[in-house]
């Protein structure tokens, strides 16, 4: 899954039907992304619409879900690994994405259900 074959980023039609603003690259993607690079449908980019509200995989109407910050250098170390291997990963690669996609999902129900230790915790001190 390397970022070469990654799709360009989406264009939004201007006011007239023929200008294009190009849509701005989050860092950090939104958690509707992050799940779709963990489902293993895309890379995990996350494109900012123009003029929006919301990011290409948000639901619409809403804002856009982020993240939880304590499980952001967990999510970033699993999506730089997945942007590094290519479309045919040797099967060492494929157990340390298997290994990272899980780290992942452990740690975003953590930070769901209130079990994962973040910022106040005074053990993190």
């Amino acid at each position: 899954m390397s970022s070469a074959g990654a799709p360009p980023p989406p264009n939004n039609p201007g006011p007239s039907g023929h200008d294009f603003s190009p849509a701005i690259r989050r860092v950090v993607p939104c958690l509707p992304c992050l799940r779709s690079a963990l489902a293993g449908s895309s890379l995990g980019d996350c494109w900012d619409e123009p003029d929006q509200a919301r990011y290409e995989r948000c639901n619409p109407g809403g804002s856009c879900t982020l993240v939880p910050l304590a499980a952001r250098p967990v999510a970033l170390f699993f999506l730089d690994f997945l942007a590094s291997i290519d479309d045919n990963p040797a099967r060492s690669q494929k157990t340390e994405l298997a290994k990272r996609r899980a780290a992942v999902k452990v740690v975003l129900k953590g930070c769901a259900d209130g079990t994962f230790p973040s910022v106040g915790d005074p053990r993190l001190a």
